[in-house]
């Protein structure tokens, strides 16, 4: 179990080390066009971003873009850091394999508030859209999915992005920042979307991976207020603040993989739901391993996590799940939980938990900056999750990756978190030197 799950974690990471370099490193073939200007449509002789993206669907040059081969990289000239798209001009609309890139910074992509209704950017063909530094705001939508970013057909890479601002708000949308058919996303922030049906922040028809990331501030009416996937792996990630009926953090439709990541602070309206997280369809083999699940609230009675698939396994090791609903893990059909070294609320329904579940408080601590680049939950001085944990993937760093070991004491703390003797305790007495665990 543990060297497959170590594997497809380091395959997941080669997969997204490999979309980034696709993005600094084009192919011969590929054409790279300078955006020159900030004003949504150019004049003569300039390039402005919709006249590139027009270039790399033509395969012509337009204005003062050069021709795109349909596999293209637009970045920006010095000075250009925010594009406001005019309502008169509409959504950018996209074919080709395009990779839209800031490189040196943020490049802020939106349309204005007081704007009449449209989303920010479509793909019209399955071609794969890559994002790296970009922030894409402000999309509004009352018919359709997807205010930030369409692409039903597409495989869509996010790496240091910001998905933000975005609404759709008809009672069938399907996602509010993005709608895509995949996606990887890495070291990126999705905040501030909303839906009228599902998927608040995220949508994702078939698989979603997820990496360094932060989900926060989202919310759909029915499910998925955060992230609505067919299937998710979640690694070193926070998700927290996100708000719908069910599944208010997360929502999947063929199980859940999630590693070093915390979920807190989320709320569901309904009651028997997931205050976090909600598990449809089936059978399927979910893991948490080495995360904390805490304070997320939903309207009683209610749980954590909720399955409503039949036949499903989960492995739940070294992790925290603790609430106000007061259960774990509820199923209406059956889930077995195994797994290890963690601290859970009793179960409901017809789940079952593992013999050795610790039944204590964590003392779990309100986000906070605790270093990395995602806010954490920390553990407080007096906490019975430390030294009480495991580390079954191996795993070389807490969420917040290195320096922060994730074995520092005499075993792994149970959690996302791992207190670490020289680096989060340090000048604790007043003064630099080594403190006690």
């Amino acid at each position: 179990m543990s060297g497959f799950r170590i594997s497809r974690i380091i395959a997941r990471r080669n997969r997204l080390a490999l979309a980034l370099a696709l993005v600094l490193a084009p192919s011969a073939d590929a054409a790279t066009i300078s955006v020159d200007t900030e004003q949504d449509v150019s004049s003569p002789g300039s390039c402005s971003l919709r006249d590139a993206i027009q270039a790399v669907s033509s395969g012509e040059a337009v204005n003062g873009c050069i021709a795109g081969t349909g596999t293209d990289t637009i970045v920006f000239a010095d000075g250009v850091q925010t594009i406001t798209l005019s309502g008169a001009n509409g959504e950018l609309a996209a074919r080709g394999n395009l990779t839209i890139d800031g490189e040196d910074r943020l490049v802020t992509i939106q349309r204005a508030s007081a704007d009449v209704p449209f989303r920010v950017l479509e793909m019209l063909s399955s071609d794969p859209l890559t994002l790296r530094r970009i922030q894409i705001s402000g999309g509004n939508v009352d018919t359709g999915d997807g205010a930030g970013i369409l692409a039903p057909l597409s495989h869509v890479v996010l790496v240091q992005s910001v998905i933000s601002g975005n609404t759709s708000t008809a009672g069938t949308a399907l996602g509010g920042g993005l709608h895509a058919y995949s996606l990887e996303m890495s070291d990126s922030q999705v905040t501030g979307n909303a839906s009228g049906n599902k998927g608040g922040g995220l949508y994702v028809y078939d698989a979603a991976e997820i990496m360094r990331s932060s989900i926060y501030g989202n919310s759909a009416a029915l499910s998925g207020g955060g992230v609505w996937a067919f299937s998710l792996a979640l690694d070193d990630s926070t998700i927290n603040s996100n708000s719908s009926i069910e599944g208010s953090a997360i929502t999947t439709f063929n199980g859940l993989t999630m590693s070093n990541s915390t979920i807190v602070g989320n709320t569901s309206t309904a009651t028997e739901a997931g205050s976090a997280i909600a598990l449809f369809g089936g059978p399927f083999v979910s893991s948490i391993h080495n995360s904390t699940i805490s304070g997320n609230v939903a309207v009683a009675p209610c749980s954590d996590i909720r399955s409503q698939t039949s036949a499903a396994t989960m492995n739940v090791s070294s992790s925290i799940i603790k609430g106000q609903c007061g259960a774990s893990v509820l199923s209406l059909s059956s889930i077995a939980v195994t797994g290890n070294h963690d601290i859970l609320d009793p179960a409901g329904g017809n789940a079952t938990l593992p013999a050795d579940n610790l039944n204590c408080d964590p003392h779990v601590l309100p986000l906070a900056d605790n270093g990395g680049p995602t806010l954490t939950a920390a553990l407080g001085a007096n906490s019975c999750a430390i030294d009480h944990g495991a580390n079954p993937d191996a795993l070389p760093f807490d969420q917040r990756g290195e320096p922060y070991a994730r074995e520092a004491g005499a075993a792994a703390d149970v959690g996302a978190f791992e207190l670490q003797v020289d680096v989060d305790r340090i000048f604790v007495d007043g003064f630099d030197g080594q403190a006690a665990r």
